[in-house]
């Protein structure tokens, strides 16, 4: 079932999270009816962006654990010994490539 409201299409096959847009408009068409209770509560979220902020979150934390591990000595030496070998092994496979 489709609607519109405002000027922008809503519906069921948007993807979303939470309270769907009809179980919002009834909730809301009830508490028009019979305004017994002070409020009505409802969210609803599209999946995407929660999907991207999810994904920004995870690049946040990615940046945070590289950085608090650059502070110590110990982990620092061993990726730049552990890159060094790589570069050895990619000059090493090159040269025996001919190029």
């Amino acid at each position: 079932m489709r609607s519109y409201a405002g000027g922008r299409q809503t519906g069921e096959s948007e993807p979303t999270v939470g309270a769907t847009t009809d179980a919002m408009r009834r909730e809301i068409a009830a508490f028009l009816d019979d305004s017994t209770n002070a409020s009505v509560s409802s969210w609803q979220g599209q999946k995407v962006p929660l999907w991207i902020a999810g994904v920004l979150v995870g690049i946040g934390l990615l940046i945070l654990g590289l950085s608090t591990l650059a502070l110590f000595k110990g982990p620092t030496d061993w990726i730049y010994a552990m890159t060094g070998r790589l570069a050895a092994a990619a000059d090493a496979g090159r040269r025996s490539r001919g190029r």
